[in-house]
């Protein structure tokens, strides 16, 4: 994800550093309904 900023919308390699996987998955639910509420992703932002 460090080296690929702009293409990475979700980085769950942060369980490895430490994230809880519960806080991990809260997160990542949140950027589903972010999405689906017409939030752009990484993609679509950078082209």
């Amino acid at each position: 994800a460090h080296k690929k900023p702009h293409w990475i919308d979700f980085n769950a390699g942060q369980i490895l550093q430490g994230t809880s996987i519960d806080d991990c998955a809260a997160q990542l639910y949140q950027q589903c309904l972010n999405i689906a509420s017409g939030e752009k992703t990484c993609n679509e932002k950078n082209g």
